[in-house]
């Protein structure tokens, strides 16, 4: 099957044969020397015609990817690896999201404060392993069968883990679902394809190629520095009829949205009957102000997500979404495209949050903070007092804010070139005023890294703005 992916949609086919070898090259499917399917066979496997898969071969050979050799067939070229993978990872800047990003810059050994992952290392499953044991030898029947609303005492455990951030809910509105169906929950049932969606930034570039695969388009708002009066004359002027925040970037900066900016967004969902989704990563923030933020949508049809990054990692996806009272009947027992835990993985993780989450918040608050102040400090003091460095109050992210705009696509290649990734300008932020920021993501960068990343960053950054 080919790629896909929502971006894939706009390449040819012989693109995306070309682009699926070209990724299992970089992740080290395929190595050096490794022959090539012929084309008779590549073009059964994929459904595609053999002239598709040769059109496919002949781009990679141009690139220098791929070597034909008459008589014996197509291998894979002697490179230099981490070549491949800045070309492999320079594409993002076109086609949006990329899968397996941290794992390719690991391999590569470009320092990655690109996108928000969580580092593994902290995350000790070896209770939840254990459980899932324990619970599949006593009952093995059911290992592998699915929940699709929730395991009822999982769904209670996220009951009472949202009411810790201010929102009353209750087991028959909390359904248990994989990583991004909450927000394909939502878009399923509150929108219509050609709806404009009002997005809080950054990240524009990976949700707005996320909402076209809906036949949507996004809006962005960026509360630090668009006002109240800029919000409510951009609602009425791009006719939003939804709209998806998290009022705290809980994984990312720990940026908060003032409180006349939510109350404007209120009122217009109120007027106008306009649905909200409300991201809330649990964990990494204190929520002190959440509880008033979500009594002003009071009259508003508000989705509310709950997911706790840092502990959540590829063995575990789960996330909770509350469902508004008034839609419970309509969405339970829907099937929306992705699957569910298994039954004992839900019991095993209703046990590990149970037992082990207040540890673990902690350890990994003081973890994320200790490398948020050490990255705030290294970049401070490697880009000089023409940058501003937006100091992170929570999460494992941090922004710079650079003296002028650059061109992102540029800025992230140069980033690459340097072995170092992350995330600029237009890739965050959907008006062009907002291009000069560019969002350091710490979440996977160990402390060791921390020094040599900001050096290696700043460096490009300052080249980019005509500073050595």
């Amino acid at each position: 099957m080919l790629n896909s992916h929502p971006a894939s949609q706009n390449l040819s086919i012989y693109e995306q044969v070309a682009d699926r070898i070209r990724e299992e090259i970089v992740r080290g499917i395929l190595t050096e020397g490794d022959r090539l399917p012929s084309t008779r066979q590549l073009a059964a496997t994929l459904g595609v015609s053999r002239l598709t898969v040769h059109k496919a071969y002949q781009m990679l050979a141009d690139e220098g990817i791929v070597i034909g050799q008459l008589g014996s067939g197509t291998f894979v070229a002697p490179l230099r690896h981490r070549e491949t993978s800045r070309k492999f990872l320079s594409s993002f800047t076109e086609k949006g999201p990329l899968p397996d990003f941290e794992e390719v810059c690991r391999r590569s050994q470009i320092l990655s404060f690109a996108t928000h992952v969580p580092d593994l290392q902290l995350i000790d499953l070896s209770e939840f392993y254990a459980e899932q044991l324990r619970i599949s030898q006593a009952d093995s029947w059911n290992a592998f069968l699915p929940c699709w609303e929730g395991e009822p005492r999982l769904r209670d455990l996220f009951v009472r883990l949202f009411g810790l951030v201010g929102h009353v809910t209750e087991r028959d509105r909390v359904l248990v679902r994989s990583w991004t169906s909450p927000s394909d929950t939502f878009l399923k049932y509150s929108t219509e394809p050609g709806d404009q969606i009002l997005m809080d930034e950054p990240s524009f570039l990976l949700r707005s190629h996320y909402l076209k695969a809906f036949g949507l388009s996004a809006v962005g708002f960026y509360s630090p520095r668009d006002s109240a009066d800029h919000l409510a004359e951009m609602l009425e002027r791009e006719s939003i009829r939804a709209v998806m925040i998290s009022p705290y970037f809980g994984s990312g900066v720990g940026v908060c949205w003032e409180r006349e900016q939510i109350r404007v967004l209120a009122e217009y969902c109120r007027r106008y009957d306009v649905p909200v989704f409300m991201g809330v990563s649990f964990g990494l923030l204190s929520f002190a102000e959440l509880p008033q933020i979500l009594s002003d949508f009071d009259g508003v049809e508000v989705w509310a997500a709950l997911a706790c990054p840092t502990i959540l990692s590829p063995a575990i996806s789960a996330c909770a979404l509350s469902v508004p009272a008034s839609m419970v009947e309509e969405v339970s027992g829907a099937y929306i495209g992705n699957e569910s835990m298994s039954q004992i993985g839900q019991l095993a993780l209703a046990s590990y949050l149970t037992s082990s989450l207040k540890d673990h918040l902690n350890k990994s608050r003081k973890e994320y903070l200790d490398r948020g102040v050490m990255l705030y400090q290294a970049l401070r003091s490697a880009l000089g007092v023409e940058f501003r460095v937006i100091r992170p109050t929570g999460g494992y992210g941090l922004v710079v804010e650079m003296p002028k705009a650059v061109d992102s696509a540029e800025l992230f290649r140069a980033g690459l070139e340097a072995n170092v990734a992350f995330m600029p300008g237009a890739f965050l932020c959907a008006e062009s005023r907002n291009y000069d920021l560019v969002r350091f993501s710490f979440g996977s960068v160990r402390m060791n890294e921390i020094e040599r990343g900001a050096e290696r960053s700043a460096r490009v950054l300052r080249r980019a703005v005509g500073l050595n």
